[in-house]
Parts: C-alpha cells; structure tokens; sequence
C-alpha cells in the first residue's frame, strides 16, 4: 500500500493506472499532487496496512512460521504483544432444548436444566479444557437473585445444571476470565409445571369465582346461594343465609375477595357488593355507582377494586367504602363499546391492576396513581384467539388468566362472547331474561361445538408481559375464576364450570402445582 502526500491510503496498481490515466489530480481531495522521482513505486510505503493485509491472508490458512513449523496458539503473536485470555481460548454456549430465538431457552420450573459451554481456541478449534478454570457462571433468577449451579467440567467443555424454584425469565452470565463469553448473558425461560392435582367436586351447581380463607374454599355459585364454603375434599363447611332484597331480585354473585375473614361478593342483579361474615349477611355498598359489577380485588390497606362491566371502568372504594375514583379502561383503538370486563387483581407493589376483557380478548394493564390503562396482553393460544375469564397474580408478580379458545383460529367471535354471556350468566346478564341457563348455552353450542369445540387453559405471563407458558389444557374446559395460593407451594385453584351446557361431568374446583 502507498501514500501519497495527504493521508490516502491506495495500492499501487491502482494509483499508477489513475496516474497513467487522469494525472496527479486525486478525485478524494481534488487537489494536485507531485511524484518523486522513480514515480509511483518511490511513493511512502504504508506498512501498518500492509501488515494488516498479511494478517487477514492467514487467516484459517494455519500461518507458519519462518523455520517452516506451524505457530501454536498458545505462542507469543507476531510484534511481542502476549494474547488475551479470550483470544486465546473461546466459549460458546451450547444447549440441547427447545430454541427460541438465539439467546432464550426453554424448560419446565422445578427440573433439571443443562446448559453445556464449548471451550475452542481464538478460530474455533477445540481445545483441551487445561483452562476451564478460567470460566465463571452466575445465576440470576428473575427477581435478581443469585442461585447455585453446578458445573462439571469435561474435556472440551464444561456442564452447567441448575434447578429453577421460580417461573421466569432467568439470566445466565458466564465469563472467561473477565471477558463475557459467546452468547451471555443466555436468557432461560422457566415455564409452570402445572401439574393436575385434584378436582374438588364439592356441592357446585354454577361455580364462578374462588377466594381461599385459610384451607377454606369460598366459591361464588349463582344457583347454590351467593357462596358455597367446602374443605378440600368438597365437604360443605357451613350454611349462607340470603339476604332478603328490595324489589325481589334474585342475587347474581360473581366475583369473591376475603377481607380480615369477611367475604365481599358482587352482585350483578341487585348492582352492589354484599359482606358476609360466618354466613350471615352483614350490608351491601357501591349501589349508587355500580352497573353489572363483576370482577373484585383489594389491597393490604383495604381499598376495594370493582370491576365495573356496565360503565367499563374500575371503582376503588375506601376502607370506609365510599367511592375514591374511577378509571376508565378504555385503551386507544380498543372500543369501549367492545369491552365486556371480568375478573381483575392487583399486584404485589399495589401500583397496578390487570383486568380481563372478553370482549377485546386481552388483559388491561392499568395504573392506579395515573388512573389510566398503559398496556394491554393479547390473549391467544398458539393463533387462535382466546378468551380471558379469571385473573391472579401471584407474590412475584407473574398473572395468570383463564381462557377458553377454540384450537383454530376463531369465526364469529363477537357472537361467541355474546351466547356464553347468556349462557353462563356471568357478566351482567340474567339468564331468566333469556329464556333460562340453558337457552344461552344451547345458543353457544350451537356456535362453537361440532368438530372444533371450545377447550380452557391457564395461560401465564411474568410482570412485563412476557408469555411465560401454559396449563390445564387437558383438565379445563370452561374455567372461570382463579385464585393462587404460596404455601406449601405455589399453588393456582380455578373454577371450572366444566362445559355448563356441555354435558360433562359436572363443576368444580381443579388444583394445579405452578
């Protein structure tokens, strides 16, 4: 390579055919340039260049050396200059599951995950592993927390296994030296394991929403009464005595939350949410505000949240149960007219809410201090649409909703919602006013049955909206409310109404591991 006068950089075939050419007047600079005497060949040489070019030609060639025997990798490089740790030995993570995109894996929560890290010199060729000492591996899970791995360390690579205790997104960093090594930090998807336990059969007639209070399931049942309490074997604990209601309307309970062992249950017939204590009715509140109260939730200081199908907002009530504000849950393109809200909760920094809408097939993300939807999680399963019933969030911040979806992508999805509202009574609409509980169901089993019927899940997202995973898919056929409960261990309790309409084995309560 040579350089002319100005810092240019050209070869000399081509500087000299430019010359023989078009002169001394260089196109870059547009300046005139002399030759010394000899011309081109006495213009300064660049060797940095030149050298650089060498460098590049040896490349995967097996550079020798001047004696003729092959340079070793592990030799002082050409200039004096010693070789870094991780220019002399490379890693790369390797992994035999399932790939989702180049640096996310995939595997089951409370299993064994292996991670192998392939130890190769600077151009790719295997390597004893002499210097595997020099790899460090840290765990994080996805509440930042360090966990332990073990490695195992072989001849060309090293074995990383560790056991996740926690559903996720886990970050895997490993470094040669000080130097990350290829693919770090390597994210784990860690997804439920949602095995079935049991169904808790129980007394169920038209089963709803579940709250626990202590080992004490409590199920809102529209034909049972406003709640029906039972122990985990189904056995009934204790008798509701029904409130005699102005205007002779029938209760309608829905949603279910437990508040220092007083039970708060939304009423869609008579708009208000009723207290029980012990079974016995203690008020109602909410009904100059509420239209076709729904879903409930509250929080460690005892504000109450509703659900409020009718206005499509969320009330927040005081601890003394007056009316603190609404939000609206409207959500840019997402039609208000659309909505059909359902069950919601709240997360564990008590700073935001997720409520179901059935009628967008999504869960809104709202922010209490901004009193505003800021996100919204299309609920699907695979490509077709699904459509979220129950929602909780468990302590570390990862949701849960139910859905009932069709296993291909669905037709007619408006009218879909429409029948099972009818037909199952649950989101404002008295099924008396319809001919009957199974006028409604008849009308969704004439849209959705025949060869592809309706199926449920649980499906499960981490705090940013991650799809973390699903469950249930064999056990669920038309789940509604879910509640998760942490001791002994994570535990999820979903109503399934298993198909009201459906002919099936009849409702219950179905457990599941998370």
């Amino acid at each position: 390579m040579l350089r002319p006068s100005l810092p240019n950089v050209v070869c000399e075939e081509c500087i000299g055919l430019w010359v023989a050419k078009k002169g001394t007047h260089l196109s870059d600079c547009k300046t005139g340039h002399s030759l010394p005497a000899g011309g081109v060949q006495n213009l300064p040489t660049n060797f940095m260049v030149n050298s650089l070019v060498e460098e590049f030609k040896n490349v995967g060639k097996g550079e020798k050396k001047r004696d003729g025997r092959k340079k070793s990798d592990s030799e002082t490089p050409r200039g004096g200059k010693q070789m870094s740790s991780n220019q002399m030995m490379r890693a790369d993570f390797k992994k035999t599951f399932i790939e989702k995109t180049s640096k996310i894996y995939e595997d089951i929560c409370g299993s064994n995950i292996s991670l192998i890290i392939h130890l190769c010199n600077s151009r790719g060729g295997s390597v004893s592993c002499k210097d595997s000492d020099k790899v460090s591996v840290n765990i994080l899970t996805p509440k930042g927390k360090k966990i332990g791995a073990i490695m195992q360390r072989k001849e060309n690579s090293i074995l990383v296994s560790f056991v996740p205790k926690m559903c996720g997104v886990h970050r895997v960093e490993s470094l040669l030296g000080k130097y990350p090594i290829k693919g770090s930090p390597l994210m784990v998807v860690v997804h439920p394991d949602g095995k079935f336990l049991a169904g808790v059969r129980g007394p169920f007639k038209s089963p709803r929403d579940v709250t626990l209070i202590g080992s004490t399931l409590c199920v809102t049942d529209f034909r049972e009464g406003p709640y029906v309490c039972t122990d985990w074997l189904g056995r009934k604990t204790g008798e509701v005595h029904v409130p005699q209601t102005k205007g002779g309307k029938d209760s309608n309970p829905f949603g279910i939350v437990a508040i220092d062992g007083r039970l708060y249950v939304t009423d869609i017939a008579n708009n208000c949410v009723n207290i029980y204590f012990n079974g016995n009715f203690l008020s109602s509140f909410g009904k100059n505000y509420m239209n076709q109260p729904v879903g409930i939730a509250t929080d460690q200081n005892k504000f109450i949240y509703v659900s409020n199908q009718g206005s499509n907002q969320v009330l927040v009530f005081g601890p003394n149960l007056a009316l603190s504000k609404s939000i609206n849950c409207d959500a840019g393109k997402k039609s208000s007219n659309d909505s059909i809200l359902s069950c919601l909760a709240i997360n564990q920094a008590e700073d935001k809410l997720v409520v179901a809408d059935q009628g967008n097939h999504c869960l809104k993300i709202i922010s209490i201090e901004q009193s505003k939807v800021v996100h919204t999680i299309t609920t699907r399963v695979s490509q077709a649409q699904a459509t979220p019933c129950g929602v909780a969030i468990d302590q570390d911040d990862n949701v849960y909703a139910t859905v009932v979806y069709k296993p291909s992508e669905q037709k007619g999805t408006k009218d879909v919602a429409a029948a099972r509202q009818r037909g199952r009574g649950a989101h404002g609409v008295h099924p008396k006013d319809y001919g009957g509980w199974g006028d409604g169901a008849r009308q969704v089993r004439s849209l959705i049955e025949g060869d592809d019927t309706e199926k449920g899940a649980v499906l499960m997202y981490n705090s940013e909206g991650y799809f973390l995973g699903r469950f249930g898919d064999s056990e669920l056929l038309n789940p509604g409310g879910i509640c998760v409960h942490d001791e002994p261990f994570l535990t999820a309790f979903v109503v399934d109404m298993e198909g009201s309409g459906h002919g099936s084995k009849g409702p219950a309560v179905k457990v599941f591991t998370i």
